[in-house]
């Protein structure tokens, strides 16, 4: 049935008594109409008839329906009118709010981690967040991430949790896993479960302690070999004999700087033992260059560059 010339019919003066019953009729099933009610919506010219029907002289107009459907003229009538049309209106503006919400891009919330540092999330899962990084929430368990933030996600086989970064985009059910995510490249490691990674149409499976380095030139997989990776959640670097080399890659990590360990220095078999709480790269470096005999470079453009060292 064409309730859209049915209501034309009705607010202009040329419905039949089997029209204005369909009408009675689809007033009391509203909501399974909705969608004709959407495609009226898209013929403009209508829409403004119905839009200014309060211009209308409500009570000639009925008159005028009474005259050519020869129905007794009751008083109570003009107020159905009022009734119909109002519920008209009612549910074009809950079309258009429907509409809205649907394609609001604005509910995206945003943390930033120097506000932010924990995020309990609704569905169990925790994330740290770095204090110079930004995490964005963009739909339900759908995240996208710059800087660098821990996951413990809580699992849900119906749910994937999907983490966008700036190379690529990350899956999971239930795991731990940190990101490091700049323009440059893309650092992950899994420290509990599963996840999948998919960069340039490829996917690529980490499971506990796999690493993944990812950069617009070239993928590397490999095991990690730096102590506490995830050691920025609770400003704190503890070492236990370790390598000066192993101690330099998680300084590294921890202050987000790039290191360069020259090829000619072969690993070395120095064994550090200190821990670091919530201090300055310069007075780390300070205290191994005491320890270890360190010699090193810290360019302006945050390259750690190793020199020496005589333990």
């Amino acid at each position: 049935m064409n309730y859209k010339n049915k209501f034309l019919s009705y607010f202009i003066g040329e419905p039949s008594a089997q029209e204005k019953s369909a009408l009675e009729s689809w007033k009391r099933d509203a909501e399974s109409n909705l969608f004709e009610l959407k495609n009226m919506m898209s013929h403009q010219t209508e829409l403004d008839l119905l839009q200014n029907y309060q211009e209308v002289d409500r009570s000639t107009a009925w008159d005028k329906i009474q005259s050519r459907t020869d129905m007794p003229k009751e008083r109570s009538l003009p107020l159905n009118i009022r009734s119909i049309a109002s519920i008209f209106i009612f549910l074009i503006a809950g079309i258009w709010g429907i509409s809205y919400l649907m394609n609001d891009k604005t509910n995206i919330i945003e943390y930033a981690g120097i506000n932010t540092p924990l995020l309990k999330h609704g569905d169990g899962s925790i994330i740290h967040i770095d204090q110079t990084s930004t995490l964005q929430e963009k739909g339900f368990r759908e995240f996208s991430l710059k800087g660098r933030a821990y996951f413990d996600v809580a699992k849900d086989e119906k749910n994937p949790f999907t983490v966008h970064l700036i190379h690529g985009k990350l899956e999971v059910l239930g795991t731990e896993f940190n990101i490091q995510t700049t323009t440059q490249k893309t650092e992950i490691w899994v420290a509990e479960g599963k996840v999948k990674v998919t960069y340039n149409n490829k996917e690529y499976l980490l499971q506990i302690n796999d690493k993944i380095v990812i950069d617009e030139n070239q993928v590397t997989e490999s095991k990690n070999t730096i102590p506490n990776p995830d050691s920025w959640r609770n400003k704190m670097l503890k070492f236990e004999n370790n390598s000066l080399k192993q101690v330099m890659q998680s300084i590294s990590n921890y202050y987000d700087v790039t290191l360069l360990w020259p090829a000619s220095l072969q690993d070395d078999q120095c064994k550090i033992n200190t821990t670091f709480q919530n201090e300055s790269l310069t007075h780390v470096l300070k205290e191994l260059e005491i320890i270890s005999g360190l010699k090193f470079e810290l360019t302006k453009n945050n390259t750690l560059i190793v020199k020496s060292y005589k333990c």
